[in-house]
This record gives structure tokens, sequence and C-alpha cells, in this order.
């Protein structure tokens, strides 16, 4: 329970439901997070700019885009 921040009574609750409580992020891992935050923010921008001009260079920067969302996903 402590690993994950919660009171012991929610946590045994969330765990007797088949839930896995995720262990808080570090200071670290927040920053981390944080950056990869920006960077996500930063290239999808990118890519919006270069939506009309550079076909091939948009999409892979979406995908380069879709990837650190996923990373965020998993972080959360």
């Amino acid at each position: 329970a402590k690993e994950s921040g919660m009171q012991t009574a929610p946590y045994i609750r969330e765990v007797g439901l088949g839930y896995k409580p995720k262990p808080r992020l570090t200071p670290d891992e927040i920053q981390i997070l944080k950056n990869l935050t920006q960077f996500h923010t930063n290239f999808k921008r990118i890519g919006n700019i270069l939506r009309n001009r550079e076909q091939g260079l948009s999409q892979e920067i979406r995908l380069v885009v879709k990837g650190i969302k996923e990373v965020i996903d998993k972080m959360r």
C-alpha cells in the first residue's frame, strides 16, 4: 500500500477486486514523464506544420508522436 501511495483499506479493496495498484513514480520518473510530454507536444506541432508540405516526413513524425504517447500512457 505504501508503494502505491494508498491507505491500507482502499489498497486491500482494489487488490480484492482484481486491480493492481501502480507504485508511485519516483522524482526521476516524474521528470522523465514531464520531458516526454513536452517532446510529444513539440513533435505534434512539427508534424502539423509539415502536414501539407512533406508528407513522408510528416508521417514519420506522427509515428514518433504515437510511440511517445504510448510510453506516456504506460507510465501514468
